[in-house]
């Protein structure tokens, strides 16, 4: 017995140190694990921070999720120019979010039923289905500087009308308007406030009697028309630069770098601005042909009776429209004819490019003319040529020639005569078979450069 344990024994120590081997090679595969775990969590972790800052990069609605989650903390202010129904005017610098809140609690203010777009709509009596969105964060991102080169639009919400025309951004309550001041603005500003000091709530019409305006309404043509006078500026800087780059055109045929990059410009210039009115004829458009829209612009009697917001649409607000419409059809025409001006100056930039390259081309056919009879020319001198190297390589002069008295004479004279009758018949030919090209007596008379619109 005890010689077979001391043969187990070693068989024993075998297994233990096998056992311990496995037991270190499972330590170190958790060990590899774990680590590979880690680095794969972390690999994780900075792909999806990478992911998240590149969607934060191209979202345009980045700075909404900072407003709405920082609130009153956020940094970006606006300047806002405040004007009310009551004639007083004010600047005031506010951040978005502040702006936002203070919007709601007018709005709450003048329609208690009204649920904003982070809180539980009503369920009471007093609340009804409203035919106008109401205003939400979303709408922020139009008061943002970032989105001041959009499309322009206008956006019909309960209560509030946002309108976006470049340069304008404004909020029209029923007694208050909200510019967003933009960037080197004074002229703008002026502008406006010159039109909005213009209204009153009752105008005499013919009959003698009183008709009330809306506060509304006339900050709605106070906006159209700023609009309407910054592009009739622009447009017409644009029609006097174009006059005298025409100008420069009809004194000479070679255009110099800087006139060539100066009509660059003014094209490129005026089809921006024609892009522009485009898209507020379209803006205008759009609310023209949405019954609708035009009659939720009417504030001051939905402020009145908030209940009209209630869908469908009651007659007593549906139909009563008119005045809206005729506004905006108004501007719609003024825009029309700024763009048939903007259509004219680009033609005659363009004709002018035409005329030059005309030009041009007459030149260049000029010089080709010229180079035919100077080759023509070459051509019978060396036919005299020919004759002269006739005579003084085959005639003996020196004895029977020279001495007859006016023969150099009658020789250069019929040599001269020659070439000068074969180049009327060469170029007689060339006339008759149409390779040179006939000149035109018809001379157009001199014309000026002129516009058949008054540019106000």
């Amino acid at each position: 017995m005890e010689g077979s344990s001391s043969r187990k024994h070693p068989d024993g120590e075998n297994t233990h140190a096998d056992l311990e081997s496995l037991d270190r090679s499972r330590r170190s595969f958790i060990s590899r694990t774990s680590t590979c775990t880690a680095t794969a969590e972390r690999i994780d972790e900075e792909i999806a921070g990478h992911i998240k800052a590149s969607l934060e990069s191209i979202n345009p609605f980045r700075k909404l999720g900072r407003i709405s989650t920082q609130r009153k903390n956020s940094d970006e202010f606006i300047t806002i120019l405040e004007l009310t129904a009551g004639g007083v005017s004010s600047y005031r610098h506010l951040s978005v979010w502040e702006l936002y809140e203070e919007l709601l609690e007018e709005i709450k203010a003048i329609d208690p039923s009204n649920a904003s777009s982070n809180e539980t709509a009503s369920q009471g009596p007093s609340h009804y289905h409203s035919s106008a969105v109401n205003f939400r964060v979303r709408d922020l991102r139009w008061l943002e500087a970032s989105f001041a080169d959009q499309e322009p639009t206008i956006l019909v919400r309960k209560h509030l009308i946002i309108i976006l025309l470049e340069p304008i951004r404004a909020l029209v309550m029923a007694k208050k308007l909200l510019l967003i001041v933009p960037p080197g603005a004074d002229s703008l500003l002026g502008i406006l406030e010159k039109h909005m000091n213009e209204w009153t709530p009752e105008v005499a019409t013919a009959d003698g009697c009183h008709a009330k305006i809306p506060f509304e309404l006339h900050a709605y043509e106070a906006l159209l028309m700023s609009v309407k006078v910054t592009r009739s500026k622009h447009l017409e800087r644009i029609v006097v630069s174009t006059d005298d780059v025409l100008r420069s055109i009809k004194e000479g045929t070679l255009l110099s770098l800087q006139l060539q990059e100066e009509m660059r410009g003014l094209k490129n210039t005026a089809s921006q601005m024609a892009l522009k009115i485009n898209f507020y004829r379209r803006a205008l458009n759009d609310i023209i042909m949405n019954d609708e829209e035009m009659a939720l612009m009417s504030l001051t009697k939905l402020s009145q009776n908030p209940a009209l917001y209630r869908t469908p649409l009651c007659t007593e607000i549906l139909h009563e429209h008119e005045e809206v419409e005729q506004l905006l059809q108004t501007f719609v025409m003024d825009f029309n004819s700024q763009a048939a001006k903007l259509e004219y100056v680009r033609s005659e930039i363009q004709n002018a490019e035409d005329l030059v390259s005309l030009r041009l081309d007459t030149s260049r056919n000029e010089l080709l003319i010229a180079n035919t009879f100077f080759a023509m020319g070459a051509c019978v001198a060396a036919f005299g040529g020919y004759i002269a190297g006739i005579f003084g390589m085959n005639l003996d002069n020196t004895a029977s020639i020279m001495p007859v008295e006016g023969v150099f004479a009658a020789v250069f004279c019929g040599s001269f005569f020659l070439m000068v009758v074969f180049f009327i018949l060469i170029s007689w030919y060339m006339k008759v078979s149409g390779m040179l090209p006939k000149r035109t007596t018809v001379r157009p008379k001199k014309s000026q450069v002129f516009y058949p619109f008054n540019i106000d």
